[in-house]
């Protein structure tokens, strides 16, 4: 059977005559044209109706239009728009302001943090009702505006002397703990390991496995007790870390080894370390027996902070380890207390290169510089800078006399150029009471080594320009 070809709706189909056939009929009968077959459509057998009645005239008159007809617009096709498809992202949407909540008296039940909770959330739907005295505790009002709540602030002080040794004192058995384990507990069940101890676990193990007897996984555990001891001495040594943001500094300042004077030219950030656990880095609260009898607290909260920020502060800058001023200790001269720090820590830990490369320097940047390359922490240190300091405050007279006139203050050092700032600042606190105590200056070891000259030092640095030059020119 013969078929044709037909597009529809942009597919091509094929037809039989037949159906062709079919198709024409069906086009012509709605055309009125005759079809193949000779046949025309029939016409209608009857004619449409005249209207039997003639409209009756209106007997009212128009009523005038209410609105004036609206201007012809333009016939525009439009299409709408399609909705975009549901996000799985939900968008916030802006919470009407709430209404103010009729204020309740706080529960006298509560613990005092409790109210200070319930108060400061209170403040932020409502800092009207929940607002401050004239002598700074914390007042609720209720709906006619008068107190209902008044919630004391509590007084808060820095920490005393006393509290500081203390506290030092259990830092560094926790260190030391951490460190090479507590006495009596080696080889306690149950106990961590400490860091010496994961150590040797490490070496043990790692021989183990070069001789095939133990498997690559057990030096990887090993491997993870060594770090995690590491990082349970360091949590020990500083409790608190934090960042501080410099902004744009000094070359100086932060490359040790330059002398360059302009300014870096963005922010430089420095970690921070604080000694003492957050409940004790600040001070504490004063307690109800302290508030009685304000004696037992030498000082009370009126208790001074002095701030120490650079060796060369004119005023404060004495009290700095890195300050310059030469004396001697176990028989060897040395520029500060700083620098006879380092070397003393040096020589316990045998690294007699770096010895020798403090001793030609006076410079406190190059000393923390070359101190950096061993940062090896003493578990003694409080006690090596407590001797160090004797000697010094001894053949300081001058020195020692500023130190007793600053009182019972507490000092803060503002700089971490030592490793261990809070063992120097106990330490310093402890000479001053017994500088105060009257305490004579012993005699001196006769001097068998010197720390290098600012003579010589100069003689130094003229001689490694020369040499720069000499070298530049070949």
């Amino acid at each position: 059977m013969e078929a044709d070809l037909v597009q529809i709706g942009g597919k091509v189909f094929k037809l039989s005559k037949e159906t062709q056939a079919q198709l024409t009929a069906a086009k012509a009968a709605t055309e009125g044209k005759p079809t193949a077959t000779g046949n025309t459509p029939k016409p209608p057998t009857e004619a449409p109706k005249p209207p039997t009645e003639a409209p009756k005239p209106s007997t009212e008159a128009p009523k005038p239009p209410t609105e004036a007809p609206k201007p012809p617009t333009e016939t525009t096709t439009t299409t709408e728009a399609p909705k975009p498809k549901a996000s799985r992202y939900r968008l916030a949407s802006k919470k009407a302001p709430a209404q103010a909540q009729p204020t309740e008296s706080l529960d006298e039940s509560l613990s005092h943090e409790e109210k200070l909770v319930r108060f400061f959330k209170g403040r932020k739907e409502n800092p009207d009702k929940y607002t401050y005295s004239a002598d700074g505790n914390l007042v609720v009002l209720d709906d006619s505006g008068q107190p209902s709540t008044t919630i004391p602030t509590r007084s808060f002080r820095s920490l005393t002397t006393d509290e500081v040794i203390e506290l030092s004192k259990q830092r560094m058995e926790e260190v030391r703990k951490y460190e090479s384990g507590a006495p009596g507990e080696e080889g306690k069940s149950g106990e961590p390991l400490s860091y010496t101890e994961a150590i040797a676990n490490l070496r043990k193990v790692f021989e183990k496995y070069k001789r095939g007897e133990e498997t690559a996984r057990a030096v990887v555990d090993a491997n993870k007790e060594v770090k995690e001891a590491e990082l349970r001495r360091n949590k020990a040594l500083h409790p608190i870390k934090y960042v501080e943001t410099i902004e744009n500094p000094v070359i100086k300042k932060i490359l040790v080894n330059s002398k360059d004077e302009r300014h870096i030219g963005y922010p430089v950030y420095r970690i921070g370390f604080f000694s003492f656990k957050k409940e004790d880095a600040f001070g504490h609260y004063v307690t109800p027996e302290e508030e009685a009898s304000k004696s037992s607290m030498k000082g009370g909260s009126s208790i001074d902070v002095i701030l120490i920020e650079s060796y060369e502060d004119p005023v404060r800058g004495f009290l700095h380890p890195a300050y310059t001023k030469d004396f001697s200790y176990t028989s060897t001269q040395y520029s500060s207390v700083y620098q006879a720090f380092e070397v003393e820590r040096l020589k316990i830990l045998k690294n007699q290169f770096l010895v020798e490369q403090l001793m030609k320097t006076r410079s406190p940047r190059t000393i923390f510089s070359l101190a950096s390359q061993d940062k090896t922490p003493l578990p003694n240190s409080f006690d090596l800078w407590l001797s160090i300091l004797k000697a010094y405050y001894q053949q300081n007279t001058d020195l020692a006399k500023k130190l007793v006139e600053t009182g019972s203050a507490i000092f803060s050092l503002r700089d971490n150029i030592v490793s261990s700032p809070s063992d120097y600042l106990n330490a310093l606190m402890s000479v001053r009471s017994m500088m105060a105590e009257g305490q004579e200056g012993g005699a001196t070891a006769p001097i068998e080594k010197r720390v290098i000259t600012q003579e010589e030092q100069k003689k130094a640095r003229v001689g490694a320009i020369i040499n720069n030059r000499r070298f530049g020119a070949n």
